[in-house]
């Protein structure tokens, strides 16, 4: 990396470009702040402002009550203010007693002993931190289109509204993680061959979410779902549902890391099992086809 000018040195904030400021600051927080959730000084992520970089630098100014009363205050932004803290050098004065010195014997003359000056880079040598999952807990609403196209008989499309807590195993939001989901869902169906109903039911979604090839804005995901079915409208006994697909996500409005508003597509599979009945001549029912989704969801908490 190149030499850092520190009386040269830029505002930072979430997603600016300067890589080697960024950098420069990971280690500088590091060090002041032992909080067990160390920034990456080398590899991915490492000269990257994103949202964990943004969580340690307002932890540091409230710390240290930089610029406190003020509306700025814990605003994240890397000023001068902030800079001058963190740049700040530590010193300590030792008052020792007045004795009087020992004799010292005379040492033997040996050719003086050069130390390479400690630079900055060197702080890149030392091994990455181990990185800590967390676990995020987020709700969520979801209102769409929903289409299925069995192998026998007519498609069947639905109005769908689905609300759903979301467990996020994560280390950070930006790149891959795992999610898993449970909630309930009401599916308002129409065009189905045994006329128009309502279902209602659980769901329970493992998701692969942000792989490779998202971004900010547009992500993609392969989530696979365990449903449990049961109609209001028939005395069936309630339905298993199998199902993977791939959907891609639009963010739309964004309120800091809140995706609050998004456009959902997916196209996937899925297999629906029905247990013996009345209905099915006391057989099991196994179902399967191609099922599609569009619509909007949207996050409204998370902690």
């Amino acid at each position: 990396m190149k030499p850092i000018d520190e009386t040269k040195l830029p505002v930072l904030r979430l997603g600016n470009k300067h890589a080697d400021e960024n950098l420069f600051l990971h280690c500088l927080l590091n060090h002041h702040l032992h909080d067990g959730d160390q920034l990456p000084v080398s590899g991915s992520g490492a000269n990257d402002f994103g949202p964990r970089t943004l969580a340690k630098v307002k932890r540091f100014q409230e710390v240290n009550k930089i610029d406190i009363g003020e509306p700025d205050f814990k605003d994240g932004v890397v000023g001068p203010h902030t800079w001058d803290k963190l740049l700040e050098k530590q010193t300590c004065t030792v008052t020792a007693l007045a004795m009087p010195p020992p004799v010292p014997p005379i040492p033997p003359i040996l050719p003086p002993v050069i130390m390479p000056p400690l630079t900055f880079p060197q702080f890149q040598r030392l091994p990455p931190p181990i990185p800590v999952p967390k676990l995020e807990i987020s709700g969520q609403f979801q209102i769409g289109e929903q289409g299925q196209f069995p192998t026998s008989g007519k498609a069947t499309a639905a109005h769908s509204i689905q609300v759903v807590a979301v467990f996020l195993n994560k280390n950070d939001k930006d790149s891959f993680h795992i999610e898993g989901q449970v909630g309930p869902s009401i599916a308002l169906n129409r065009g189905d061959p045994n006329g128009s109903k309502t279902d209602l039911g659980i769901n329970v979604v493992l998701n692969l979410a942000n792989l490779p090839g998202s971004g900010k804005r547009f992500t993609w995901s392969v989530p696979m779902q365990l449903q449990l079915i049961k109609s209001l409208n028939s005395r069936r006994p309630p339905a298993g549902q199998v199902s993977a697909a791939v959907q891609a996500s639009l963010n739309v409005i964004k309120i800091g890391d809140l995706d609050a508003v998004q456009v959902t597509t997916s196209l996937g599979g899925f297999l629906q099992m029905e247990p013996p009945s009345d209905f099915n001549e006391e057989t099991w029912k196994v179902s399967g086809g191609l099922v599609t989704f569009f619509g909007f969801s949207g996050s409204f908490f998370a902690f």
